[in-house]
C-alpha cells in the first residue's frame, strides 16, 4: 500500500442549513493527482450523471476523516454530533460541498464575473 501524506483540510459547514454554525464543520484528505485524472476521465468519456453521482457519493466517504454536523434528536431539536459516511447520502448540499472542497474545485457563481468584455474601439483610420 503506498504511503498517504497526512494532509487534512477543515471546511466550514456553516451555514450549510438552518441553524448549522461555525461548530459544524468536516475533516477531508484533498484529491491525488491521480485521482483528479480518473475524475476527469470518467467525465471526458461520457459517463451518465448516475454514474458521476455514485462516484462523488463513493469519493466523498473515501476521503471524510471526521467532523461535526447537526443531527435532528428524538424531540425535533438540533444536536450537534459526529459527521458519519451515511451522512452524505443524506443531503446533496453536504455531498456537493465536500466533493469541490477535496478536488479543489470553485463552483460558487460569485466567483466569477458575469459581466462581458468588449473590444476597445479603435479609431478611424484616415
Amino acid at each position: 500500500m503506498p504511503r498517504q501524506l497526512a494532509i487534512t483540510k477543515r471546511i466550514s459547514l456553516e451555514g450549510l442549513s438552518e441553524g448549522w454554525t461555525s461548530d459544524c464543520y468536516a475533516l477531508v484528505t484533498p484529491a491525488s493527482y491521480a485521482e483528479y485524472i480518473d475524475f476527469a476521465d470518467l467525465t471526458d468519456a461520457g459517463k451518465s450523471n448516475t454514474d458521476l453521482l455514485k462516484f462523488q457519493l463513493s469519493f466523498v466517504k473515501k476521503h471524510l476523516v471526521s467532523g461535526k454536523v447537526n443531527i435532528l434528536d428524538d424531540k425535533g431539536q438540533l444536536e450537534l454530533d459526529d459527521l458519519q459516511p451515511e451522512d452524505v447520502d443524506a443531503s446533496k448540499d453536504l455531498a456537493d460541498k465536500l466533493f469541490t472542497e477535496i478536488v479543489g474545485v470553485n463552483l460558487d457563481p460569485k466567483a466569477s464575473s458575469t459581466a462581458t468584455e468588449t473590444s476597445p474601439i479603435s479609431a478611424a483610420t484616415k
